[in-house]
């Protein structure tokens, strides 16, 4: 492929007035500036000239636009779309992505989980002659049953916080590309991540508080 060296130039300079930005629900839509006459009929001399023609058909069988395109010889490159299928493609799709991400992310999260529970249940082992000369020294059981609990509880939440704030940042961008309320999934899967992690969190220290008295 050669490439020319010749500088870039700017046939049409326009001037934008205002900007309205919208949510369609159609994800193809694009970009629609609106021309005054003059600034219409001057680019209309260099662009090049598409034509399309648009039908909205009331009638649900799809057997009408069909008629119509085979009638018709001006018609190139024909395409359908009614609201039900469109519909049915865009679940189709954000539901596999849905699907996808949170699958992986409830594997890395259970994942977490158990990496952080027998890390703390193997330092449980290695310190339970550490918690033998604080109950010598002095330290009754709720007062050590509070030091692993703190202890347990900010090496849960770290992870924890981590993982919602990411949620957040990549369910806002999914609502945002597709038009779709995501405040529901929002809530669900932070629901879901909390419980998950403080079922956790409670085995912990059960377990941890088990063998630091085992000694």
């Amino acid at each position: 492929m050669q490439s020319t060296k010749q500088p870039l130039t700017t046939r049409h300079a326009f001037q934008v007035r205002s900007v309205k930005v919208t949510n369609p629900v159609n994800s193809s839509a694009n970009i629609l500036y609106v021309l005054n006459d003059a600034d219409f009929n001057a680019l209309s001399k260099t662009a090049t000239k598409e034509t399309s023609y648009l039908y909205n058909l009331t009638d649900d069988n799809i057997s009408t636009a069909e008629k119509i395109v085979s009638q018709n010889g001006k018609f190139g490159e024909v395409f359908f779309m009614s609201y039900l299928n469109f519909h049915h493609q865009n679940a189709v799709s954000t539901g596999s992505i849905l699907f996808v991400g949170l699958f992986i992310g409830l594997t890395f999260l259970v994942a977490t989980g158990c990496i952080i529970y027998f890390k703390q249940i193997t330092e449980a082992y290695n310190d339970r002659h550490q918690y033998t000369l604080m109950r010598k020294i002095g330290m009754d059981h709720a007062m050590i049953h509070k030091t692993i609990a703190h202890q347990i509880l900010v090496i849960f939440l770290v992870p924890l916080l981590l993982g919602i704030c990411h949620t957040i940042v990549a369910l806002t961008a999914f609502g945002q590309n597709t038009g779709m309320s995501v405040t529901f999934a929002l809530s669900t899967v932070i629901l879901a991540y909390a419980t998950i992690y403080a079922i956790y969190y409670f085995f912990t220290v059960r377990n941890y508080m088990q063998i630091a008295k085992s000694e």
